[in-house]
């Protein structure tokens, strides 16, 4: 997940940002700039730093295996416990939570499994300073040129939390790989699309797979990167989901899934986002306006909404973008959204 509530000039380089901000429900297509009472705009502020502290749920789902589900964005974060050994997946967008998380390990030897180097998945590195993180080659490089260290000391400090952005990586494994974490072994399975970097990981033992920010129940696809990896990424985590024929999947966010759930909200998310990519490429051949281009894209039906804190990070606008950035179009709207 990566988010962000100004949307203006060029569609392909919205940046990833996580100012805390309304839930901008209203369309689109004609909303313009529009001014902000500075005492409404820090009453909405006030209100996303209390939620983005709120504790979330714990939930064991085995003898060995915990979710924790944040408050913000219902991020998803895994922890399984062996007699020798821990492994913590993902993160949440919230300081407490994490702690908990590595509270409830103690000082067992750990490993962190990072889906993608999204903001809200890989806070957790600073908290475990001790801990062996694994993530791909794209996640490394994300982390070598300072990028998301730098968006997590930022967006954190906008939403009134101390994450800590000293991260790392200790070992990267690509798609397609399979690898030891102590006495469990770990598939992999790519998933770029969604962000520049990304792996499913099935861990073959407990019978679970992270999937990342795919197969949401709640929410539509939401892509930061591209949209035509984003769905053959949702391919590959579908064979994969039939292949392993996992007990849990788990995605980024939201309700965690049997696997005839997740392949019902995988098989929508194709169908919209093959229709997407159809309407683009007519759009593109057609040499229309990006603001027509833009209301094409957008008319699409999303196969589910988006909860309030998603909706608000304009998906659909995110995904126009990334039909613009697969094509090498510079699409430059002449409005304004402003979501705070």
């Amino acid at each position: 997940m990566a988010v962000g509530c100004l949307v203006t000039g060029h569609l392909p380089r919205i940046r990833k940002r996580t100012t805390p901000c309304a839930t901008g429900t209203e369309d689109m297509t004609t909303q313009t700039t529009r001014p902000v009472e500075s005492n409404a705009a820090e009453a909405r502020t006030a209100t996303f730093t209390a939620k983005a502290t709120t504790p979330g749920r714990r939930t064991e789902l085995s003898p060995t295996v915990t979710h924790v589900q944040s408050t913000v964005w219902q991020c998803n974060c895994i922890t399984i416990r062996r007699p020798d050994h821990a492994v913590v997946i993902d993160s949440c967008w919230n300081s407490h939570d994490i702690e908990a998380v590595r509270d409830s390990i103690g000082g067992t030897t750990t490993t962190l499994l990072i889906t993608h180097a999204d903001i809200d998945h890989v806070c957790s590195v600073g908290f475990f300073p001790d801990a062996h993180v694994v993530m791909s080659p794209e996640g490394a490089a994300r982390l070598a040129d300072g990028s998301a260290s730098r968006d997590l000391a930022v967006e954190g400090a906008k939403w009134g939390l101390d994450l800590r952005p000293n991260l790392r990586v200790d070992q990267v494994v690509g798609p397609d790989e399979r690898f030891t974490v102590g006495d469990l072994h770990v598939s992999t399975v790519g998933a770029r699309g969604h962000a520049f970097d990304g792996l499913g990981l099935f861990i073959e033992e407990e019978g679970l797979f992270a999937v990342g920010d795919y197969l949401m129940k709640s929410q539509h696809p939401m892509v930061w990167w591209s949209l035509t990896e984003a769905r053959r990424s949702t391919e590959r985590l579908l064979a994969a989901v039939g292949r392993f024929d996992p007990r849990w999947v788990v995605p980024g966010h939201g309700p965690i899934l049997t696997p005839q759930e997740a392949i019902a909200v995988g098989e929508a998310d194709l169908t919209y986002l093959e229709e997407v990519e159809r309407v683009a490429d007519e759009a593109h051949h057609a040499g229309v306006s990006p603001r027509e281009w833009h209301l094409a894209v957008e008319s699409v039906p999303v196969p589910r909404p988006c909860a309030p804190d998603i909706e608000m990070l304009s998906p659909r606008l995110l995904n126009v973008a990334a039909t613009f950035r697969d094509r090498g179009v510079d699409g430059e709207l002449t409005w304004t959204l402003n979501m705070a």
